[in-house]
């Protein structure tokens, strides 16, 4: 199941009491013994944000537990003519104990692109950079693109659990620029939790 929200963490959850998700199950064969014991172990309950084992959650989504800005903006100024589109660097945090790797699925809701000639989110994880363009020719994106993918939280032993992102682009003002052009939209993410190999 997709999650479409701008931040999204698991509330801890009701689960199957025998492990249903467990990558292997071992077995014991009792020969001519007239009882046997099996012991069990329940999980009641979820943090996300450490490893849960050999008790994993059946839904991978209910292991997302990501942090990004509430809003953001970007603009141009003066010094390159209301041309050059700028921002503020922003963070997106992995809170979870599991890996996640997020996609920008839609630009929802947009308003006065043709003020857009290109927008693209400049992309650091690590130290490796990548550029995901979102608005060319003044037109939004119309097929997924991959933003970001995120390691496990250092807790649990991830090296990169947090990235930064800012908009870079042209935008096309009006003749008089002290005419404002507001351009809106809603940037849509995709969460995908990364299921640990056994």
């Amino acid at each position: 199941m997709k999650k479409y929200t701008k931040l999204f963490s698991t509330v801890a959850m009701m689960g199957t009491l025998l492990g249903a998700g467990a990558m292997s199950v071992a077995a014991t064969t009792f020969n001519g013994q007239p009882t046997g014991e099996v012991p069990v172990t329940g999980r009641v309950g979820l943090d996300n944000t450490v490893d849960p084992g050999v008790n994993p959650p059946t839904n991978p989504d209910e292991m997302i537990n990501v942090t990004v800005p509430t809003s953001a903006v970007f603009f141009t100024t003066g010094a390159s003519r209301h041309t050059e589109i700028e921002s503020p660097n922003y963070t997106v945090t992995n809170n979870s104990a599991w890996d996640v790797n997020i996609n920008v699925t839609e630009l929802a809701n947009p308003v006065e692109f043709r003020s857009l000639d290109s927008l693209a989110l400049s992309v650091d994880v690590g130290g490796e950079s990548s550029m995901v363009p979102i608005v060319e020719t003044g037109a939004p994106l119309n097929n997924s693109a991959a933003f970001m993918s995120l390691t496990r939280n250092a807790a649990v032993g991830g090296t990169n659990p947090v990235g930064n992102f800012n908009f870079v682009g042209t935008a096309i003002p009006n003749t008089n620029t002290a005419d404002v052009i507001t351009p809106t939209f809603d940037m849509v993410l995709q969460f995908q939790a990364v299921v640990p190999s056994p």
